[in-house]
């Protein structure tokens, strides 16, 4: 975890990074030259030393005394080893700081909205990049262009995110505690979603080597569905499933038919109309054969989609959902095409829809 000069300077509270002797390499307070170098002990009070050691190279959270004008104040401490070296985030309890709450409050509310109007800039850098390589013919000269886009945005991108990550999740039980915790979950949400978006253009332009072998579609599938049970039950949706007694299989690559089948099945769920019943909000899923062909159905009682909606399905960056990239299907389909085969959809609007997957069946 690698905090930089302006994330420090912008801490509301007092972060160490010490080595493996204990000594001070990097702190977020304003007199850092003073602190630098010194032993971190030297801060703490004498009965809280032996404990601090004894879990210094554990990830951990401790209450401790520390010293600053003078004076000890009570702090929360949480510990984050990484390598021989150890974050340390120390944040006030409220016995020593309650006429402070409010002041850390509105000073947390200005850190988490600088954030999210950094990150919402962030986004629409990648929309508009997006708007521009739809105008764009997918040519190789193109795929060239988007992955060299697309490994710079995730450097550019990612990485302090996961950062920004790291320091919202630690901060998220004191922002319960101010009742201010929604702050952290929409900035922890947005954070999730630009990753998503980031990987789904890693996924599109990354040329990439896949390993082929023999896939058995009824466990692949079976597999797959593992995933989704939480998602179902939280959806009010049920599964059926209707595997095949041929056992057909393919030949092709495991990892990107599952990606394919997740992509969809998460599709069909997001379809579902919550507030049904049970009954209602089910998704049928069959593996067969037909002919040389073996055939995965997904099959959902959602909204159903027009024949306009239909037609524009698999043009890349095209989505009905307002948070959608509209690259996950395309990928789909460049995948399911790769493997010879074919996706096909019939939908009908408020009744539900299904999509099948054919692909060509491996001889034994």
């Amino acid at each position: 975890m690698y905090l930089t000069d302006t994330i420090l300077k912008d801490l509301p509270f007092p972060y160490f990074l010490i080595d493996e002797t204990n000594h001070i390499v990097s702190t977020s307070l304003s007199n850092q030259n003073g602190l630098i170098g010194q032993p971190f002990i030297k801060l703490i009070k004498l009965e809280d030393i032996a404990h601090f050691c004894a879990l210094r190279n554990d990830r951990s959270v401790l209450n401790m005394q520390l010293l600053f004008s003078d004076t000890y104040f009570n702090y929360r401490v949480y510990i984050v080893p990484e390598n021989q070296r150890s974050h340390l985030f120390c944040y006030p309890l409220f016995d020593n700081f309650t006429q402070n709450i409010e002041k850390d409050t509105e000073e947390l509310e200005k850190k988490l909205l600088k954030f999210s109007m950094e990150l919402n800039e962030k986004k629409k850098l990648i929309n508009k990049t997006a708007l521009k390589i739809n105008e764009a013919n997918f040519s190789n000269e193109y795929a060239t262009n988007l992955s060299t886009l697309a490994a710079s945005m995730a450097h550019e991108i990612r990485n302090p995110l996961t950062t920004v990550k790291g320091f919202l999740q630690l901060l998220r039980p004191h922002l319960i505690e101010l009742g201010r915790e929604e702050y952290a979950d929409i900035a922890l949400e947005e954070i999730n979603r630009a990753n998503e978006i980031i990987h789904e253009f890693l996924n599109a332009a990354k040329p990439t080597d896949h390993k082929k072998s023999i896939i058995h579609l009824n466990k692949i599938v079976r597999d797959t569905l593992l995933l989704f049970e939480s998602e179902a039950i939280i959806k009010n949706t049920s599964f059926s499933i209707k595997l095949s007694q041929d056992d057909p299989t393919i030949y092709g690559d495991d990892k990107q038919l599952k990606q394919v089948l997740v992509n969809l099945i998460k599709n069909a769920l997001e379809a579902i109309e919550p507030n049904r019943s049970s009954k209602e909000n089910k998704i049928t899923i069959t593996v067969g054969i037909i002919d040389d062909y073996s055939f995965i159905n997904i099959v959902d009682t959602g909204l159903g989609m027009t024949k306009e909606t239909i037609n524009s399905l698999f043009q890349p960056f095209f989505s009905t959902k307002k948070s959608g990239t509209g690259i996950g299907l395309s990928i789909c389909k460049q995948i399911i095409e790769e493997h010879s085969g074919e996706i096909k959809i019939e939908s009908d609007v408020g009744c539900g829809t299904k999509m099948q997957i054919l692909l060509p069946i491996k001889n034994n």
